[in-house]
Order: structure tokens, then C-alpha cells, then sequence
């Protein structure tokens, strides 16, 4: 697995939705950490019901495209950045929901070019804090079924995966720069 030769460190937030990464996310913002932030959730809202909309449930490949773009726009954003990057969820993750959706992924669509940092923190199913909504209406079990593709997406790609204890935002915050502080 190779590095990126730029001065950034892309820090991956991953999991599967209602796993509290947005949260975490938005709290190093507030500490003053450089977030990309989730951009799936826009889209849906801007799609919402409209007639052939571009959303994951009716399109999952035409969502899935858009997604893509705006995440390597993300990436190519970063690299004005020296120091490190937050992202709440990467261009694998998209991967992996056309894998866990079995749609099957485009060759055009290839992580390979967009190196992350090798350590990709993982929150895992919560089902004390999963909440459904009107972007996010799947049951429980999807998202433990995503969780089981992001880790084989993560994996394949040569990522070490760091499990982020279910603990209060901030503990998790701290433990996220805990295990970055080490590395």
C-alpha cells in the first residue's frame, strides 16, 4: 500500500450510517481540525422524491457516480492542506456500499490513485444510538451489513482498521488523537 508523497495526512472516519462519525466529525472541527465533510446526506436531501432522483435506494450506481466525483473534488481540495485531514467517509466507502448493495463497481471507479493514511478509524454498529430518519430509513441489520463490507473494502485495500470504542463523542475524539499522537 502506498503513501501519497503530499505533506497531507488523509485520517479516514468510516462505519456504517448512525454510527456517530458525523459527530465525532464535527467536534474536531469545532478543535479546529481540517474536516471534509459527509456529502451523501446532501445529496439525498437534494434529491429527495423527485421523479428518477440520483439517491442509493432507487439509483444506487448513478448515486454512487456522483458521490465519487464530489469525494475526489474532496481529495484533490486536501492538497493545498500540510498537516492532516479528516474525512467522514472516503472514496471506498463508496465501494463498499455498491459492494454491500451488490451493484457492481465501474473500473473507472479505482481507489488506487487516492491514497489515505493507513490507519482508517471504524465506528462500529451501535444499536443504542442508531436512529432512522428521512435520509436514513434502513433497518439495524443494513448497517451491520454495511459495517461487514466497509471492513472488506478497508481490508483488501491494505488499510489497518481501528476500531473507535462506543463511547461520548469526546472520549472518542480523544481517543482518535490519542492513537494519531502514537504514530
Amino acid at each position: 500500500m502506498t503513501q501519497s508523497n503530499s505533506i497531507t495526512r488523509r485520517i479516514v472516519l468510516t462505519g456504517a450510517p448512525s454510527t456517530g462519525k458525523t459527530s465525532v466529525a464535527e467536534r474536531l472541527q469545532v478543535l479546529g481540525h481540517e474536516v471534509k465533510r459527509e456529502i451523501s446526506r446532501d445529496i439525498i436531501t437534494q434529491e429527495g422524491t423527485k421523479l428518477g432522483g440520483v439517491d442509493p435506494w432507487r439509483n444506487l450506481l448513478a448515486f454512487s457516480e456522483v458521490i465519487w466525483k464530489l469525494r475526489t473534488a474532496q481529495y484533490a481540495e486536501a492538497e493545498a492542506v500540510d498537516g492532516s485531514v479528516f474525512y467522514d467517509r472516503s472514496l471506498l466507502d463508496t465501494l463498499s456500499y455498491m459492494q454491500a448493495g451488490s451493484q457492481e463497481i465501474p473500473s473507472w471507479m479505482d481507489a488506487k490513485p487516492f491514497p489515505y493514511y493507513y490507519k482508517v478509524f471504524i465506528f462500529p454498529p451501535w444499536e443504542d444510538i442508531y436512529r432512522t430518519d428521512q435520509e436514513r430509513w434502513e433497518p439495524f441489520e443494513t448497517a451491520v451489513r454495511v459495517h461487514d463490507s466497509l471492513v472488506s473494502t478497508y481490508s483488501s485495500g491494505g488499510y489497518e482498521l481501528i476500531e473507535v470504542p462506543r463511547k461520548p463523542v469526546d472520549e472518542r475524539v480523544e481517543f482518535i488523537l490519542h492513537v494519531l499522537g502514537r504514530s
